[in-house]
């Protein structure tokens, strides 16, 4: 499953962007970067495709990352995830 440098790139500007940005109470870890790239693969192999595209990311981050994000009770933890995918330009 072929993962191009500018899509891993993406992943590491969503790291990033969550430990800098004071809307996130925790920030993503090295791991939660490792889970997003794997969950993408399997999403893109389930679509029939040898690639992972912008859209493989965006389309399972909510599901992999959104109770990192620090969230908390007040189930804002899908909406923070989505706020992420916002404020990260895709390549």
């Amino acid at each position: 499953m072929h993962v191009a440098e500018p899509l891993l790139n993406y992943i590491q500007d969503l790291l990033a962007f969550s430990r800098s940005a004071p809307l996130f109470t925790q920030g993503l870890s090295p791991r939660a970067g490792l889970a997003i790239v794997q969950a993408a693969k399997a999403w893109a192999l389930m679509d029939g495709r040898n690639h992972v595209l912008p859209e493989d990311v965006q389309s399972i981050l909510p599901s992999v990352v959104a109770h990192r994000l620090g969230g908390g009770l007040d189930g804002r933890d899908s909406e923070l995830a989505q706020q992420l995918i916002k404020a990260v330009p895709i390549p």
